[in-house]
């Protein structure tokens, strides 16, 4: 954003709309929140503070949502207005959208909530920020036009002579008699080009428009003429026409082809059919699709049958359909296949464009890849996942050294046996070794994004020296590779994985680990007695272990930060040594 966006977050639940406060705030740094607990306040704040956004509740005593909405209507018609309400319905969106407001979300349970309320949040304040600019740029345009130079003229096409009015040509700031002196302040380069399209206009009594350029106070400008040759008695006679300088348009122009080749996507007009069949595509199209802007607006390609995934086309159109008809605008997320054969996932936002008797013409929008955003919600999911499985594993495993610990101590308290303090002992060190487990596995939870390139071998001697391992066991790390990643987070794998092989390594201690490289990433491997293949399925499962008195959350902590990488991890046979081998790839 080019500026922070200022949101009015307004609730009668004080506690909530804090909480709402907080997460935005965390969620998106280019927001900043203020809150009011009723409508009436926050209708004097928007008047003092003008915020980008206003996000209300619905349900609030004295002013409900939409009330609120169309008081803020009445005076800011266009500010955005986000309903985030508890009370969701079919019923109460289609009154919203009526209402005038620019989002309808409904409150979930999920914390990514505010991940989505932030992004509704800032497409809408981007949508009004570029409707004002527009809103100015049309303003302007207007005034230029109104008091644009220009120069309306009439050529003899048997003399040359010209009439300008007015006589001194505000485009060149001087007077012209005839097209000698006309074609004297066009810059060199164009004088030729024009003078053969204005003669042979009047040749072939054609109408004809041209641009050129010319040299200003400022620097060379640029000017279009637009004439047509008028017959007397069936033959050329004269030529008439306007001149005027468009050097803002041409500007103008620039910039904004500037900004689309800039965008991460593609803008486009399209005709409202299932092939969406494009008549205006620019921006970076060919990266996205791997086909040219040519080739969709020519039709050569059709977006809705070689771009659009076969799966997914069916219920874009409806979508799309349905939200035309109740906004005028939609916004889709959806599978692409590229001219190479891959899937990717774009997202998609655009509007209806209708004419004077309210028929929609056209469809304008938005198209971005999406892609990387959607693996990094795939891999988020598989935590998730690993995480649900983690809760049930943790409730069972803290559970029963409580147990036995509460059980030994009552034991100890009737019957004075100190033996039973030792038990429970036992049963609390039981539990620290498991509250260890717990904390490195769930720092692997958080999506890795500090990353840098590390050297594998020194990572796996740093934690080497945090693995409990007998004096006769022994590290080959010489041949590791060096990656990218997380430092902090490869070396509490690669703990793990040595501490694994050290715990089920020879039973005379003289285990042998080593790590090195692989075309695409790294293994590590050990002369232990490996793992059954019917067993491997298994080893990354929260709580799973073959070790008495194991916690099984060890190798969950492995694939966690395989998963957080964006990385595989199997297991297989070693191939020099005699024991197990885990394979990591990026």
């Amino acid at each position: 954003m080019a500026r922070p966006i200022e949101v009015l977050h307004v609730d009668d639940d004080a506690a909530f709309g804090d909480l709402v406060s907080d997460a935005l705030e965390r969620e998106a740094d280019w927001l900043s929140v203020r809150t009011e607990t009723n409508a009436a306040d926050a209708l004097e704040r928007i008047e003092a503070e003008s915020p980008d956004c206003v996000v209300s509740d619905y349900e609030m005593p004295e002013m409900d949502g939409i009330e609120f909405l169309g008081a803020v209507r009445e005076e800011h018609p266009e500010l955005p207005f986000i309903l985030f309400t508890g009370q969701g319905s079919e019923a109460v969106a289609s009154e919203a959208m009526s209402a005038g407001a620019t989002e309808y979300l409904q409150k979930t349970t999920g914390s990514n909530q505010y991940e989505l309320l932030a992004n509704r949040i800032r497409n809408a304040v981007e949508k009004y920020r570029s409707q004002k600019r527009l809103e100015r740029e049309r303003s302007r345009m207007q005034f230029a036009l109104e008091s644009a130079n220009a120069a309306i003229w009439t050529r003899d096409i048997e003399t040359d002579g010209m009439e300008i009015h007015p006589t001194v040509c505000p485009v060149f700031d001087t007077p012209i008699d005839c097209f000698d002196d006309f074609l004297a302040e066009v810059h060199p380069a164009d004088r030729d080009s024009v003078e053969e399209t204005v003669r042979s206009a009047a040749a072939n009594g054609d109408a004809y428009s041209m641009q050129f350029r010319f040299p200003g106070t400022d620097g060379t400008r640029w000017g279009e003429m637009n004439g047509r040759t008028i017959h007397e008695d069936g033959t050329p006679a004269f030529q008439t026409g306007i001149t005027r300088d468009i050097t803002p348009q041409k500007e103008r122009k620039r910039r904004f082809e500037t900004l689309i080749s800039n965008l991460p996507g593609m803008v486009y007009r399209c005709r409202n059919e299932p092939g969406w069949p494009m008549e205006d595509v620019r921006g970076d199209v060919a990266s996205f699709t791997g086909y040219t802007a040519t080739e969709l607006e020519t039709g050569t390609v059709q977006w809705g049958e070689q771009v659009l995934h076969p799966d997914d086309s069916e219920w874009i159109w409806e979508a799309v359909q349905s939200s035309l008809e109740s906004t005028g605008s939609f916004e889709v997320t959806y599978r692409i296949r590229t001219r190479e054969g891959e899937t990717r996932w774009a997202w998609e936002r655009g509007h209806g464009i209708y004419g004077p008797d309210d028929q929609l013409e056209a469809l304008e929008g938005f198209i971005t890849d999406i892609t990387d955003q959607k693996e990094r919600e795939r891999r988020l999911e598989r935590q998730n996942e690993r995480f649900d499985e983690l809760a049930s594993v943790v409730s069972h495993d803290l559970q029963t050294p409580l147990s036995v610990a509460r059980g030994r101590l009552k034991l100890a308290a009737e019957t004075g046996d100190i033996e039973h303090i030792e038990e429970a002992r036992s049963s609390l060190d039981r539990l620290d070794d498991l509250r260890e487990d717990l904390v490195g596995l769930l720092r692997t939870g958080d999506i890795v994004s500090a990353t840098e390139r590390v050297d594998v071998a020194t990572l796996a001697a740093d934690a080497w020296e945090r693995v409990n391992a007998p004096e006769s066991a022994r590290l080959d790390a010489e041949d590791a590779p060096r990656t990218d990643g997380d430092p902090d987070a490869i070396r509490r794998l690669l703990q793990n994985l040595l501490s694994n092989s050290v715990e089920h390594g020879r039973e005379d201690g003289d285990t042998t680990i080593r790590v090195g490289a692989l075309d695409d990433g790294f293994y590590v491997e050990d002369d232990g007695p490996g793992i059954p293949p019917e067993d491997r399925k298994d080893v990354f499962t929260p709580g799973f272990t073959t070790k008495t008195g194991g916690t099984g959350m060890g190798m969950a902590s492995v694939a966690g930060v395989v998963d957080a990488h964006g990385w595989d991890i199997d297991i297989t046979d070693a191939e020099e040594l005699d024991g197990v081998r885990f394979e990591i790839r990026e």
